[in-house]
């Protein structure tokens, strides 16, 4: 189980969170809901630690863990994910191979991934030339790759066309059953939440 009590967290003087709890089970995919502004991304970035709280209070199976090390467990997927779009498809993924320090088995996982996923690009050509689309199945499949046991997602699949959605929502499903994992995700779209979540949490 991952367990977060009492967190509070605020940007300067406005409060965000002020003695929040939630848990969520093994191969749980819990959807975090609520009004624009309500701190969706807010509690994300916090679990992740792009948003710094050393007061985070954390447990994965009854082990406090800290905020910093939370990380070591967490993949974060924005809504709009960001590349150095001079790079080619494969640059990019051997860049990341190099930051996260992985093997070649991690290239091989990427590739596999965009095979599910249905995403054929040339590899000598520029991110820039990608759509949208494309872009966010690049982006999804390298990060998916790092086997991780959370998933953080932020507003997830919103760029796909409805059966890449389906796709990507059922390797989704797979991933967090294959690694006994955790997914979270923020989302406002009806048919992602019904289609993903296992159960959801309203801030």
């Amino acid at each position: 189980m991952l367990e977060v009590n009492h967190l509070h967290f605020s940007y300067g003087t406005n409060v965000v969170f002020d003695n929040f709890s939630f848990s969520i089970n093994k191969g749980e995919i819990l959807c975090i809901v609520g009004k624009n502004g309500s701190g969706k991304t807010t509690l994300l970035k916090v679990l992740c630690g792009l948003n710094y709280c050393p007061t985070l209070e954390c447990k994965i199976d009854d082990t406090p863990i800290s905020q910093n090390d939370l990380k070591k467990y967490v993949t974060y997927i924005p809504a709009s994910p960001n590349f150095y779009e001079s790079l080619t498809s494969e640059e990019y993924i051997l860049w990341l191979k190099s930051l996260w320090k992985k093997d070649e088995k991690y290239k091989e996982k990427v590739y596999d991934y965009m095979r599910l996923l249905q995403l054929e690009v040339n590899k000598n050509s520029e991110i820039a030339t990608f759509s949208l689309g494309m872009k966010y199945k690049l982006y999804f499949c390298s990060f998916l790759a790092l086997d991780n046991p959370i998933l953080l997602l932020d507003e997830p699949l919103n760029s796909l066309d409805i059966a890449s959605r389906e796709l990507a929502i059922s390797l989704l499903k797979q991933y967090i059953q294959e690694h006994n994992g955790y997914c979270l995700f923020s989302s406002h779209v009806k048919d992602t939440i019904s289609n993903l979540a296992t159960k959801t949490i309203s801030i």
